[in-house]
């Protein structure tokens, strides 16, 4: 190895795509089911100022706070969040970023898993876009609780029961 040279991570290979990752069952978006969990989700936002979006067959909850830009991706029911799917539907909202407000995108599944891969991702896709992102797959109200701390507060800081299981 140079002095100097790092050698690319295996993170790294994959947002490239120098790498590819193994496909699962039950990976990425679902578009009937994404739809399902979009209506239900309005149902609880009817409060916030909100636009929906479709983008690459995604929908998007675009809601704009006094100081964050939220996205909210609901990607369907009891989903698994890959890295190579967490990069591209983030790749797919880089027309939704509003460069002057904190942007904060979150994946949304209820009953959904995160694994190693999508949370090494997120952390690379948090650093590399300053964005906020966050995984929630409980029910609307998780949601709602966001948005309120972040209007609130300025802030979301998960409780320490609120944790992901990573596979």
């Amino acid at each position: 190895m140079e002095s100097g040279h790092v050698d690319a991570t295996i993170v790294d290979k994959v947002d490239s795509g120098e790498i590819q990752l193994e496909e699962m069952n039950r990976v990425g978006v679902d578009k009937d089911s994404s739809s399902e969990i979009a209506k239900r989700l309005i149902d609880f936002l009817l409060v916030y100022d909100f636009e929906i979006v479709h983008s690459e067959g995604l929908i998007i909850i675009k809601i704009i706070l006094d100081k964050f830009n939220v996205l909210i991706i609901p990607m369907g029911e009891k989903r698994i969040l890959t890295g190579s799917d967490s990069r591209r539907i983030l790749e797919n909202l880089s027309d939704y970023i509003n460069e002057e407000k904190k942007n904060v995108v979150i994946y949304y599944t209820p009953g959904g898993r995160l694994l190693t891969s999508a949370y090494l991702f997120l952390g690379h896709l948090i650093e590399k876009h300053k964005i906020g992102i966050l995984f929630v797959n409980g029910g609307p109200e998780e949601i709602l609780e966001v948005l309120e701390s972040l209007r609130e507060k300025g802030e979301f800081v998960p409780r320490e029961d609120d944790y992901v299981k990573i596979m």
